[in-house]
């Protein structure tokens, strides 16, 4: 237990060190110090975190390192919400927890904001004591808070220069914006602004068309649209670009809408 106790105090020197020395030059870029901290951060509701796992003696790490700061610095005086954060986590003092299941270094994810809750376990009060006591020595080695959803990390494959990872940043963001339009589109409880066209567009498509066709109908829709978009190509006209994208839309809420129905069916079946 000692033994134990000396490595997370010299873990914790290293992570001090290594956030005094670089304090100064990465003033974009958090330090996780804990990993509480690490699980708190990725696992926030309002942002996204943009996470860089490295070790101190990869060459590829340390070359990762100016760019990721430079990407940083061109989030500085961004107001897109959700925002994002940038974390880098020290592999070296996180190497049996955090980073367990890393292939290599250095890694490069993109957290998405938290929409589920995080499953807690429930307290229990009608167990025997040595339960609840194991219970309190298994948390103390592996906090329940520690959880984060998969389907939430994007693993940036591409090249490690600012650009490219701001452009997969903002690719992401987009997709997930258009995905929550669409949501509010198909939310009969959710009533668009009066200055927000395309989704008052949207509720008047679901209302007037795609509610009164048939699923093979619907299919016919789908290539329809599909194939409006394909013969469109890159086209330099504004109102053109303008309602190529009104029909791309249309074509996610049609996607999103026969999925919806699709589940409904099978919910229905296993009445």
């Amino acid at each position: 237990m000692l033994v134990l106790q000396l490595i997370l105090v010299w873990k914790c020197l290293l992570i001090q060190l290594a956030a005094c020395s670089s304090s100064k030059e990465r003033t974009h870029v958090d330090l996780a110090m804990s990993i509480d901290e690490y699980y708190d951060t990725v696992n926030s509701k309002i942002s996204y975190t943009m996470v860089e796992f490295t070790t101190p003696w990869c060459h590829h790490c340390k070359k990762l390192k100016p760019n990721f700061l430079k990407l940083s610095k061109m989030y500085e005086n961004d107001t897109t919400v959700p925002p994002v954060k940038f974390l880098e986590v020290n592999c070296e003092v996180f190497g049996t927890t955090i980073c367990r299941d890393m292939p290599g270094f250095p890694m490069i994810y993109l957290i998405q904001p938290r929409v589920k809750p995080l499953i807690l376990p429930k307290s229990e009060t009608s167990v025997p004591f040595w339960r609840k006591l194991w219970t309190k020595i298994r948390n103390r080695i592996e906090d329940p808070m520690w959880q984060l959803d998969k389907d939430r990390i994007i693993n940036y494959n591409g090249k490690r220069e600012a650009i490219p990872m701001k452009k997969f940043i903002e690719s992401v963001r987009a997709k997930d914006a258009l995905v929550e339009r669409v949501n509010n589109v198909l939310n009969d409880k959710f009533e668009c602004s009066q200055d927000d066209e395309p989704c008052q567009l949207g509720k008047r498509y679901v209302l007037e068309n795609l509610d009164k066709l048939s699923p093979k109908q619907l299919g016919q829709e789908r290539l329809k649209l599909e194939s409006i978009i394909k013969n469109a190509g890159e086209k330099e006209d504004d109102a053109i670009k303008v309602a190529i994208e009104l029909i791309k839309f249309k074509l996610q809420i049609l996607n999103h809408f026969d999925k919806s129905n699709e589940e409904q069916i099978n919910v229905y079946d296993e009445l």
